[in-house]
């Protein structure tokens, strides 16, 4: 079966991504957050019915990026680039997405900055990350210790990653 991306799959793989990517671990405290942030997203009034699309979106994306990320690498240079590349392709396509106005921006960026706190260690890495993501949404947040050429610079280096990603209309 063909997976295809959605927002909040591409949400997901991002919390994710961030989460394991600076230290290859993903701790309790951080699966804890993403679930609940995952939750607000979804926005289900019945919190079972959230849980249950969120566990879905976890097992789908998961599985995506095992066939499309994990088994396809190998051409593809470094594991940690590819993946974020990724995340940064996913957000491209976010950013353009009518629902994620500069107030879901703001909550998202909140969001990575959770995730980085679940496992009370904000990296200078995750920081940097964070800082990448701000720039691309085009939020002036800046926390870690590179100056704003750099971030920009960072951005433009990485090499981004094409996805499959579902919209509205499909």
């Amino acid at each position: 079966m063909e997976i295809k991306l959605t927002p909040l799959h591409c949400i997901f793989f991002i919390y994710n991504s961030f989460a394991t990517g600076t230290n290859g671990i993903l701790s309790e405290g951080e699966k804890d957050r993403i679930a609940r942030c995952m939750t607000r997203w979804v926005g289900k009034k019945n919190l079972t019915d959230s849980g249950k699309e969120v566990s879905v979106i976890m097992r789908e994306t998961i599985a995506w990026q095992n066939k499309n990320i994990l088994n396809n690498q190998k051409n593809e240079g470094r594991l940690g680039d590819v993946i974020l590349g990724t995340m940064l392709s996913m957000l491209e396509n976010l950013k353009n997405q009518e629902w994620f106005h500069r107030a879901n921006k703001e909550f998202f960026l909140m969001d990575i900055r959770n995730i980085a706190w679940a496992d009370d260690n904000f990296t200078e890495s995750e920081k940097k990350w964070h800082d990448m993501f701000a720039e691309l949404l085009g939020i002036n947040i800046r926390i870690s210790n590179m100056s704003q050429k750099e971030v920009q610079d960072q951005v433009k280096e990485n090499k981004t990653s094409k996805i499959g990603f579902r919209t509205k209309r499909d």
